[in-house]
């Protein structure tokens, strides 16, 4: 299979981390991007126990002498869907250089037919610079591909963050105009840090970043340079108090 290799380190990964004391084998999400998204499109063909969905975020792959439009492509995508029996959520972006609108449909459509269940949400233009390429959907709007993935991990009474969270941000800090954002912000991976100007209610918030210190920094200088003359502080994630003990 053209993604044998990387199914495989995937499978032996979630076994090896399945066996750990604070992880629930039982109910598992794999997300990739890229090369990342048609590995995890491959693993859901293995139907793995307590595998409940794959996230394919601008996923596919190579084949050696092959144009990326080529039926080849689409008839190994159309192999998995034969065999997978694993929800998929598939996020693409139109203008994707990599894989183009018109290959994704056909690649949906194959998976298919062999009986799988693949949700596809196909992006507009990432940005209003026309250069922007439509495969870097991940780096540029991650927060609304999870914002996504949250309401069906919700729908199937999985894990996620609760919008008890987001309402009780907004009324603590007074910022109801700017729900929505919190909605996005409290949905976006990795280490993430929400700012406010301290005169009015002005954010910025920054995701993905290396450490949550890194994550704390980038927020307060993105909402100053946003908004010029403000003092800016974080406001999310709050500090936590040293133990006495």
């Amino acid at each position: 299979m053209p993604v044998k290799r990387p199914a495989d380190d995937l499978e032996a990964a979630l076994n090896y981390v399945g066996r750990r004391e604070d992880a629930d084998a039982s109910r598992i999400m794999a997300l990739g991007v890229s090369g990342g998204g048609g590995a995890v499109v491959a693993l859901s063909a293995r139907n793995v126990p307590g595998l409940k969905v794959v996230v394919n975020v601008s996923g596919g792959f190579a084949l050696l002498n092959c144009d990326k439009n080529s039926d080849r492509l689409v008839e190994a995508i159309r192999n998995y869907g034969a065999r997978s029996r694993v929800p998929n959520l598939w996020y693409y972006a139109k203008t994707d250089s990599i894989f183009p609108e018109q290959t994704v449909v056909r690649m949906r459509a194959a998976f298919l037919e062999g009986g799988a269940y693949a949700k596809l949400v196909h992006y507009p233009q990432l940005s209003a610079a026309p250069s922007t390429d439509g495969h870097q959907l991940w780096s540029k709007q991650s927060a609304m591909v999870m914002l996504d993935v949250d309401g069906f991990l919700r729908q199937r009474s999985l894990p996620t963050w609760d919008y008890r969270e987001v309402k009780a941000l907004v009324e603590k800090h007074g910022i109801k105009r700017w729900a929505h954002l919190i909605e996005l912000y409290t949905a976006a991976p990795g280490y993430k840090a929400l700012a406010k100007s301290t005169t009015s209610d002005f954010l910025a918030d920054t995701y993905a970043s290396d450490t949550l210190e890194h994550a704390k920094e980038r927020a307060v200088a993105v909402c100053q340079q946003r908004h010029p003359g403000h003092l800016c502080t974080v406001i999310d994630p709050p500090e936590i108090p040293p133990r006495s003990d």
